[in-house]
């Protein structure tokens, strides 16, 4: 068989894709007609490939069909696919889209649409404010003046939940971004958890970028399929530091119930070699295996990513996504909340006497802080499990949102804090002009203060 990407065309007297509905006198009779007759076969996202918006490439036959089209003639046999669910979201999510006035259609007792002569099966259309909105059918055939005939299409990255995405994620871009220059310009950031802090903004800073790529509709083949990996690999890195956080945080408090409360200078840094070793090398070892699988024959199909495929810069294979995405963030997430708790149980049974009033106040403040993000990403991450088994539009869309905002929530905690706005005072009060007067006394005070 030859490459999905060029399917071999095919004489129509032995194999047509049948786009013919016999209209019936009432929803009974129509979805009997339609049914009557049929080769019943199912139909899976590893059984086709997506060659453009609105064409389905189906392997077992060989033939490209409009991604509307449920059933085809061959040798005079006519083949109904029953598409799975997954299927159905997939074509939904990627095919140009049209709405429809109310009275443009109806909803039939089994759940399927009737526009015109055509009949959508669930799955395929979605109805909004008592509109429908529906993959582009074109049938060649002519049909009623109507407000489709003017409606501008509706391209899958227009959805909600894809322009929600876009618009949180280049925000927390940019939030990121700035938290990294304020790190960079504030000296008293400069220390073992702002360094950590950090390496997690990095992270969710290049992961998000390349989400923003591979949105983009001209991003495909080769580069989609790298937008894919990289998107795996820094997300999965950002995992790995928060619970580098987390761990960071027990540590300490640990350290201040005994006499090691204090390290020095190369201590730390030392530490932090080690946190980035774990933190940026794990999810390489990860993203590797994956790639590596995908990339190579004889390896069962469940298993492989499928970086890039049906014009989806992600992982489009569930079970290979649950394995090397699901899986090890969900387990981090679990190490998290052990780290949240156990530094919990130290704070409340006040054992750290072996630190100054300061110093405990500053682990209990990180301890808080550390939490408040770790309780918003599993909170986003429990929303989107509950929305996968529930299928709700509205929990996929609190999800995602709350997922892409995960760096201005970054930047909220951690860059809007007293230490940040102290320190532009400070720099602020040395530009400020003074008398001749005060201002050796303001200069001298206010040197002290930085230095301190």
């Amino acid at each position: 068989m030859q490459n999905a990407g060029n399917p071999v065309s095919v004489q129509p007297s032995t194999l047509v894709e049948d786009r013919t509905i016999s209209l019936g006198t009432n929803n009974e009779n129509l979805t009997k007609q339609e049914t009557s007759d049929c080769k019943h076969e199912y139909l899976d996202v590893d059984d086709v490939n997506m060659v453009g918006i609105n064409q389905l490439y189906i392997l077992a036959y060989n033939i490209t069909v409009q991604s509307v089209s449920s059933r085809i003639t061959v040798d005079n046999v006519t083949i109904c696919f029953n598409r799975s669910t997954e299927l159905k979201k997939q074509i939904f999510k990627l095919c140009s889209k049209l709405m429809y006035d109310e009275d443009e259609f109806s909803i039939l007792d089994n759940n399927s649409a009737l526009v015109y002569n055509d009949l959508l099966e669930p799955g395929t259309f979605k109805l909004h404010k008592g509109r429908l909105l529906a993959c582009i059918i074109d049938n060649g055939e002519d049909v009623p003046p109507s407000s489709a005939d003017i409606a501008i299409p509706v391209s899958s990255f227009d959805s909600p939940n894809i322009v929600m995405g876009k618009v949180g994620t280049s925000i927390s871009v940019i939030a990121l971004t700035a938290h990294l220059i304020t790190f960079c310009l504030v000296p008293s950031l400069r220390n073992l958890p702002g360094y950590n802090l950090a390496s997690l903004s990095l992270a969710f800073l290049i992961g998000y970028s390349f989400v923003l790529i591979g949105q983009i509709p001209e991003v495909r083949g080769l580069f989609c399929s790298v937008s894919a990996i990289l998107q795996q690999n820094f997300l999965l890195a950002a995992f790995f530091c928060m619970n580098v956080m987390a761990f960071d945080v027990w540590r300490t408090l640990k350290m201040a119930t005994t006499k090691l409360a204090t390290s020095s200078h190369n201590k730390k840094r030392t530490q932090f070699i080690f946190y980035s070793i774990y933190s940026w090398g794990m999810p390489l070892i990860i993203t590797t295996i994956s790639v590596v699988l995908d990339y190579t024959e004889d390896v069962p199909t469940w298993i492989k990513p499928g970086y890039g495929k049906k014009d989806t810069c992600w992982i489009t294979s569930i079970m290979a996504k649950t394995i090397f995405f699901s899986i090890p963030a969900f387990s981090l997430f679990l190490a998290n909340g052990a780290f949240f708790i156990m530094s919990a149980f130290i704070i409340k049974n006040n054992t750290m006497n072996s630190v100054s009033d300061q110093q405990r106040q500053t682990a209990r403040l990180n301890f808080v802080l550390y939490v408040r993000l770790g309780l918003m990403m599993g909170v986003t991450w429990l929303l989107g499990i509950i929305a996968t088994i529930s299928d709700s539009n509205d929990l996929w869309l609190i999800s995602d949102l709350l997922n892409s905002l995960q760096g201005l929530f970054v930047f909220l905690l951690f860059t809007c804090s007293r230490k940040v706005f102290k320190h532009i005072r400070e720099r602020v009060s040395l530009r400020t002009p003074k008398s001749s007067t005060c201002d050796n006394k303001t200069l001298s005070s206010t040197d002290k203060q930085v230095t301190n």
